[in-house]
């Protein structure tokens, strides 16, 4: 948006559409705090979580309102995130009923924008053009009233249709323009992004599934909500917190070895718990088979092995994904290492600098490669 008045427009109407979004989330924060300790937990984590997508939201429309991309991402997180995505009730029944229906629209504007965003990340402009014609119309069946319970086969059928379609539709588009159009500045991007909700949705889901296996009496701990709203909120709070990374472009490369030491720490420890948690179990059982009792000495036992095994373990975990994920930088690695280890033996210039081309052309793969060297008398060759 070049022109400085329609930016400035776009950042007032922003405005106004962030009071409005204030205003309900104080609605839903009084609704929270009359109701327990929990609810009141889960207001002012509701309110954290919110002010999230306000936050990048913001930065988005007031560094970067020249960027169509990052300014269509502005709304949608502002709307998306604060109301679109807010617990249930969206929109509190305090709320007068002429700002209800201003609400509940602004609502399925913020969902109808997530997926648009999806569609058009990174840059703005549509792919696969035909797509985008289907995608809009099952977007607004999406939030259109519901007619009641499917009443036969075709009815259910046409409901999954509008569920699922925009789905595969947004994962294609992102799947081609990666493969397609994208540039390796764009790629990171989407790199960003998948690693964002990946995390994200992974962490929530083990958190919740973890937080069934707590007793009753745990569940009921006001310590236990506290940390339970902390870990589900703070691991969707990803999402929006690297999408800001992508579209401000901060750090972009970064996200390469993040996702390497993911990829690491997250099998190791897997894999970790798994053998502490089989080898405590596996001794028992043995000790049990041979003196008819536990022991408390088989958790030592495991805990000095595993604790033996984690470096170990870590390199192996490292080169595998290395070999597997990261091939080139792997070979690239092992190139230089073994350039290292003759640069000490050679003392013939001319073929050391053939080598230097080589190395260059094997690991970095320029488009040409130059090598000049500066004689005695000060002249270049």
């Amino acid at each position: 948006m070049k022109s400085p008045r329609l930016r400035r427009l776009a950042q007032v109407v922003w405005l106004v559409l962030l009071g409005f979004c204030l205003y309900i989330l104080v609605m839903r924060v009084q609704a929270g705090l009359r109701d327990s300790r929990t609810g009141a937990l889960d207001a002012v984590m509701g309110i954290i979580f919110e002010c999230s997508f306000f936050v990048v939201s913001a930065l988005m429309i007031w560094r970067k309102a020249d960027d169509r991309m990052a300014l269509f991402t502005a709304f949608f997180l502002l709307l998306f995130g604060g109301i679109g995505a807010s617990s249930d009730p969206k929109i509190p029944a305090a709320v007068p009923e002429l700002w209800s229906s201003i609400g509940y629209v602004l609502a399925g504007a913020g969902n109808v924008a997530l997926f648009l965003f999806f569609y058009l990340f990174p840059d703005g402009r549509p792919v696969r053009r035909w797509l985008g014609f289907l995608l809009i119309p099952l977007l607004i069946m999406q939030q259109l009233p519901g007619g009641g319970p499917a009443s036969g086969v075709v009815d259910a059928l046409i409901g999954g249709v509008v569920i699922a379609a925009p789905f595969a539709i947004i994962i294609y588009v992102q799947v081609y323009r990666y493969r397609k159009v994208s540039t390796p500045a764009q790629r990171q991007q989407t790199k960003w992004i998948v690693y964002g909700i990946a995390i994200g949705f992974l962490g929530f889901l083990i958190t919740a599934a973890l937080s069934n296996l707590a007793g009753p009496a745990v569940q009921k701990s006001i310590v236990y909500q506290g940390i339970l709203d902390f870990l589900l909120y703070g691991f969707i709070m990803l999402i929006p917190v690297t999408i800001g990374l992508a579209i401000l472009r901060y750090r972009l490369y970064e996200v390469d070895l993040l996702i390497n030491r993911t990829l690491v720490y997250g099998s190791l420890t897997l894999s970790l718990a798994a053998l502490y948690i089989g080898g405590v179990i596996g001794l028992q059982a043995a000790f049990r088979a041979v003196t008819g009792q536990s022991s408390d000495l088989t958790i030592a036992i495991v805990t000095l092995a595993v604790a033996a095994f984690f470096n170990p373990w870590r390199h192996q975990l490292q080169r595998f994904i290395d070999r597997r994920f990261y091939r080139h930088k792997y070979d690239a690695a092992r190139v230089l290492s073994a350039f290292t280890t003759h640069l000490r033996d050679e003392v013939d210039l001319e073929e050391l600098s053939g080598d230097l081309v080589t190395v260059l052309q094997e690991t970095v793969q320029p488009a040409s490669v130059s090598l000049w060297l500066r004689r005695a008398d000060g002249e270049i060759a």
